[in-house]
This record gives structure tokens, sequence and C-alpha cells, in this order.
């Protein structure tokens, strides 16, 4: 929360990017590690915590491309995607120990599976709430993707995209949230 609000103007917009002078470098070793950042500003129903957007999540998933996916969580909060013909797991997504506790973020180490490159240090997806903003951001932080680099921008990434947007109307719906709460 300290960062979030570090970084913006009282307002909501963003502050000008301290970072902007080691971008170029940042951005040559995430490409030359083969690693993924995607971060998408999605509306927050009123009363939603991170868990429950989460949650939210994967049971929306499930019911989506109930044909050929299912989300499934283990005992221990890990999360499988799994393909469903035949049965393989694209993604395993492991709590972190930093999100287990409080309402405002929830995050997970891509832990494994058939799309995901093991690497150290893991990638994470984390649901991050914003709710004076009216918001939630989703983002995958240092992802490393398994498909050769041509094919994961052709087919993962594109994909991924649609399904934050699809999931973003999906919240908005629930939200019945009035235009100005959406940013």
């Amino acid at each position: 929360e300290n960062s979030v609000r570090d970084a913006t103007k009282p307002e909501g917009s963003p502050l000008p990017n301290p970072r902007q002078v080691i971008l170029k470098t940042d951005r040559s070793l995430m490409r030359a590690d083969k690693r993924v950042r995607s971060i998408q500003r999605l509306p927050l129903p009123l009363e939603w915590d991170a868990p429950r957007v989460a949650e939210e999540y994967g049971r929306w998933l499930t019911g989506r491309f109930l044909q050929i996916l299912r989300v499934d969580r283990d005992d221990a909060g890990v999360i499988h995607f799994v393909w469903r013909w035949p049965e393989l797991q694209l993604l395993e997504l492991t709590p972190t120990p930093f999100s287990r506790t409080g309402g405002r973020r929830r995050a997970f180490y891509i832990s494994g599976g058939l799309l995901a490159r093991q690497v150290d240090p893991p990638g994470r997806l984390e649901f991050r709430l914003l709710p004076e903003l009216g918001c939630v951001i989703a983002a995958i932080h240092g992802f490393a993707p398994r498909l050769p680099w041509w094919i994961y921008s052709l087919t993962q990434a594109r994909v991924h995209l649609v399904v934050m947007r699809q999931f973003g109307r999906h919240l908005k719906k629930l939200a019945g949230a009035e235009p100005s709460r959406l940013h």
C-alpha cells in the first residue's frame, strides 16, 4: 500500500517513473532472461477483498472455459490450471508467504506447469486492490514462458490479454459499477 501511495498523486494518477533511467537496462535483462511482465487495471466490486478477487478469477475461468479448462485449489491453497482433454497441468500457482493474510493483496508464485519454465526467482501472479480508485491491479511479474518466444508472443500472451479483458468485464458486471468508478 505504501509503494502504491508513494507512486501516485492524491487523485490517483501516476507520478513520473523514478526508474525511467534504468528501464532500458531492465527491459534488456527481462528480454535476455526471457521473462514477461503484464499489468492490467480491472474494476473492483464494492466490498471485495483480494482473496475474493483471486477466488473469483479461478471460479470464473472454470465456468467460462468449462469445456477445456478447470481451475482447482488444493488444501495448501495451491492453484492448478488443468487442461481437460487430455488432462494436463498448464500452470501451478503457489501462495506467497507475504500475502496469506490481509485483504488488499493476494500473490502466487508461478511454481509449475507445462507453460512455465522453472526459474529462480519464480514469476508471480498478483491481485492488488486500490479501493480508493475502485480498481484491482492484476499483474504478472517475471513469468518465464516455456514456449519459444515467437510462439509465446503470438499465442499464450494474446490469450492472456483476452482472458484478462473478459475477466475485467465480468468484474464490472458483478460490480454494477457506474463509469466514474472505473478508471
